[in-house]
């Protein structure tokens, strides 16, 4: 049984109630964070802290950034001429420096918890990563817990790329090579027709594209059916010409029995395409904006829309729409010098016909 006095017959001593102020680390807490950085490098990596301390010897960029960071005198890293220094990993440890330190030896490097790998080892550590083939971002999250140094990332993703045994049981998706039409001899001989919509009021927009010139001609429809559609093809067609193929989806109404009776009446034959035209598809994109912005497009937006996109140079072809499609520019608000054409219609025919070919090789090389 322990006696314990009362505070008045028990008074502690001066320094107990005045403690000594002070700003140094205690010997305890130095000790406490020696020890946690020791223990970090021995649980890094499966390799021996002696190998590395032993090869960053052998590594003068990694010594010098030691050298840096101990005397905190990075700027000499700029003004060094030494070419054994590697300039690149410099300037990326100077960067990080904030969460740089060494181990109590001061021979192995750490960046926040991860060993600072010399290059020599930089390899053999990505090898023990990957031992048990793991993708690319579990092997970044495994190595993110051990080990850093720069360009790690890209390191593991061109190891990974270029594992024989990753790539043979990685399932890979490969698109089928582009089959590039022919550009046609003159305009309106190929046009492609297709539906986009419904919009918000309920429509469709049926969009009709000349092959060799991209002119687009839109029309407003409610339905897709074989009724609603020929009437506005055969305005068209009154309007233009009969082409000589109409290409399509073969969706409906292009593969009913009424729209082949039509085509058979006009004269002339249907072609599928599996793919959208790429004149098609940024029409499609602009008018989902109008779409989406509001529900009620004005026809001054669109008729001023398609002014401008009959005038401008299209992508594949290197020539506006209206010159390729009638031999001239047409007039519009922008105030032009001359609508003649610099060159003969032949010669900018096969102008177009180079252009257009092209651009679909460059095109189908991409994909």
């Amino acid at each position: 049984m322990s006696n314990t006095d009362q505070g008045k017959d028990n008074p502690s001593d001066y320094l107990s109630r005045h403690p000594i102020m002070t700003t140094s680390t205690s010997s305890r807490q130095q000790k406490i964070a020696e020890e946690y950085i020791q223990h970090i490098s021995i649980e890094s990596v499966p390799k021996s802290l002696a190998e590395i301390a032993a090869e960053k010897l052998k590594d003068p960029t990694l010594q010098f950034a030691i050298s840096c960071l101990h005397k905190n005198k990075w700027y000499q890293s700029h003004d060094t001429k030494n070419m054994q220094f590697d300039r690149d990993t410099l300037q990326s440890l100077e960067k990080v420096k904030s969460s740089l330190s060494t181990d109590k030896s001061g021979s192995i490097l750490i960046k926040n918890n991860q060993l600072v790998i010399p290059r020599s080892l930089q390899h053999k550590c990505i090898d023990l990563a990957h031992e048990g083939h793991l993708g690319i971002m579990k092997t970044k999250q495994l190595i993110r817990q051990k080990i850093w140094f720069p360009g790690v990332d890209a390191m593991v993703e061109d190891k990974i790329k270029n594992c024989i045994s990753c790539q043979s049981c990685t399932q890979t998706n490969t698109q089928e090579p582009l089959k590039m039409s022919p550009c046609p001899d003159s305009p309106w001989l190929e046009v492609s027709v297709d539906f986009y919509g419904p919009s918000p009021k309920g429509d469709y927009l049926l969009v009709i594209v000349d092959d060799f010139s991209r002119f687009p001609i839109v029309a407003f429809t409610s339905s897709t059916s074989a009724k609603s559609t020929i009437p506005i093809l055969d305005k068209v067609f009154s309007e233009y010409g009969i082409p000589a193929t109409l290409r399509s989806d073969n969706g409906l109404p292009f593969n009913s029995h009424e729209f082949s009776a039509f085509a058979k009446n006009l004269g002339f034959t249907q072609k599928n395409h599996t793919f959208m035209a790429q004149s098609k598809w940024h029409l499609r994109k602009v008018y989902e904006k109008y779409w989406q912005s509001s529900e009620n497009i004005s026809h001054r937006k669109q008729s001023s829309f398609l002014i401008n996109y009959r005038q401008t140079p299209h992508s594949t072809t290197g020539q506006p729409p209206s010159l390729l499609m009638f031999g001239r520019q047409t007039r519009s608000k922008l105030p032009t010098t001359s609508t003649t054409p610099s060159h003969n219609q032949q010669t900018l025919y096969e102008l177009t016909k180079l252009t257009d070919s092209f651009q679909k090789q460059k095109m189908k090389n991409s994909c």
